[in-house]
C-alpha cells in the first residue's frame, strides 16, 4: 500500500455519503470514532535546488526536482511554484 495522504474530513465525508444511511446510529459511532483516531502521516517535504539554465537568460533557473523553469532573482524563490519542493541553500545564494 501507498502512503497516499489524504484528508481525514475527506475519508468522514465519504463514508458519510456512501454508507452512512445504511448503518445504525451504534456503527455510525464506532466508524467516525475509528475515522477520527487514525494515526496521522506527516508529509515528507521535497528539497531541491534551483540549477541555472545556462542559457541566454542570467534570471531563468531550473528546479531540480521537477524540471520547473522559472525567471527570478535565485535569492528571492524558496520554494519551487509548480511542485512545492523547499530550495536548499548554498553559498552563492545570489
Amino acid at each position: 500500500m501507498s502512503n497516499d495522504l489524504i484528508s481525514r474530513q475527506a475519508a468522514l465525508d465519504d463514508a458519510h455519503r456512501q454508507i452512512w444511511y445504511r448503518l445504525n446510529p451504534n456503527m455510525k459511532e464506532r466508524i467516525d470514532t475509528w475515522l477520527v483516531n487514525l494515526p496521522a502521516v506527516q508529509p515528507k517535504q521535497k528539497t531541491g535546488r534551483w540549477e541555472h539554465d545556462c542559457g541566454h537568460f542570467a534570471n531563468r533557473w531550473i528546479c531540480s526536482q521537477c524540471g520547473y523553469k522559472f525567471y527570478f532573482e535565485k535569492s528571492e524563490a524558496k520554494y519551487c511554484p509548480n511542485c512545492g519542493a523547499k530550495m536548499e541553500s548554498d553559498n552563492n545564494d545570489s
